[in-house]
C-alpha cells in the first residue's frame, strides 16, 4: 500500500467495521492521556493486529484477506499479508469490511450550542434595544459578540447521543467549536465519540471562527450584516492597536525626560 494511502488511514484514526447487519466500532486514537487514573495503573496494549477483514482504503480499491496493525493506539500498517509483529494481540474480523471514516468539517457537537435557525437579525426591530450588562467573564471585548479568546478545548464534552449521530452517517472525527456570536473563538478537532475534552480531543487550537450571526449577545449592535462585516474590521483594527501600544511599552516604559511611565 502507498504511503499515501497509510497517512490516510493514519489520520482517520479510527476503523469503522460492518459485519452482516450489525456495526461494530474501533478508535485507534491518538492521544496518550493524561486523566487521573484511580487504582492501579494497567499497562496499556502496544501492538494488535486485526486479521482476516476486507480492507477499503480509497473508493474503488479493496483488499481481500487484509491484516491492520495497531501500534501504541495509532494505524501503522494496513495492506494484504503483512507479517504480525511478536507478541501482538491477535483479532479476527471474521471477513468483516473495513473502511475509511469521514471527516466533519463544521459542527457544534460537544459545545452546548447549536446554529440558529431562521434570520440572523431579528425583523421586528428588538436588535435596536440596547441591553446591557456583564457575563462575568474576564476580561473581553465591549461586543458580546465578539469572543476571540473563547476555546472549545476548555469546555468540550461528547455525550452518547452527540456521538452516535456523527457515527451513524459514517463520521469519525469533527471540527468543532460554538456556533455562537460573530468571533467565535478556537477551535478544536475531535473523535466521534462519547467523553471529556481530554478524551476525545486529536489536536486543539485549529483555527478562529468567525460568522455574520451574532448570536445570543445582548448589545444592540449590529442589527445587520454590515453591521457585523464592520465590526469584525474593528475588533481586527482594536486587537492590533493593543498589540502595538503593548510593542511600544516594552520597548520604552519610561519617560527618560519626567521619569513618567507609558501606559497602552
Amino acid at each position: 500500500m502507498s504511503p499515501k494511502i497509510y497517512s490516510l488511514l493514519r489520520f482517520m484514526l479510527m476503523i469503522c467495521i460492518t459485519w452482516n447487519m450489525s456495526e461494530l466500532q474501533v478508535f485507534a486514537q491518538p492521544l496518550i492521556q493524561s486523566k487521573a487514573i484511580d487504582g492501579l495503573r494497567e499497562k496499556p496494549l502496544r501492538y494488535m493486529a486485526l486479521t482476516n477483514c476486507t480492507l477499503i482504503p480509497e473508493p474503488g480499491r479493496i483488499i481481500r484477506n487484509a491484516t491492520i496493525i495497531i501500534r501504541n493506539d495509532r494505524i501503522e500498517a494496513a495492506g494484504a499479508q503483512l507479517a504480525i509483529p511478536v507478541g501482538a494481540t491477535v483479532r479476527s474480523l471474521n471477513g468483516a469490511y473495513v473502511y475509511a471514516g469521514f471527516i466533519e468539517s463544521y459542527s457544534s457537537v460537544g459545545s452546548g450550542t447549536s446554529q440558529k435557525k431562521g434570520p440572523a437579525f431579528s425583523a421586528e426591530g428588538d436588535d435596536e434595544i440596547e441591553k446591557p450588562g456583564s457575563l462575568n467573564r474576564g476580561a473581553r471585548y465591549w461586543n458580546e459578540a465578539i469572543k476571540p479568546e473563547m476555546n472549545i478545548a476548555n469546555t468540550l464534552g461528547i455525550d452518547e447521543k452527540s456521538a452516535s449521530e456523527l457515527y451513524k452517517q459514517g463520521f469519525c472525527l469533527a471540527h468543532v467549536n460554538s456556533m455562537d456570536g460573530i468571533m467565535r473563538g478556537t477551535s478544536a478537532v475531535v473523535l466521534a465519540k462519547p467523553g471529556t475534552a481530554n478524551e476525545v480531543i486529536v489536536k486543539p487550537d485549529i483555527a478562529q471562527w468567525m460568522s455574520f450571526r451574532k448570536g445570543n449577545s445582548r448589545n444592540a449592535y449590529p442589527s445587520a450584516m454590515m453591521g457585523s462585516i464592520a465590526l469584525i474590521r474593528q475588533a481586527l483594527l482594536d486587537g492590533q492597536w493593543y498589540a502595538e501600544a503593548q510593542s511600544s511599552f516594552a520597548k520604552k516604559p519610561k519617560d527618560s525626560s519626567t521619569g513618567n511611565q507609558f501606559f497602552p
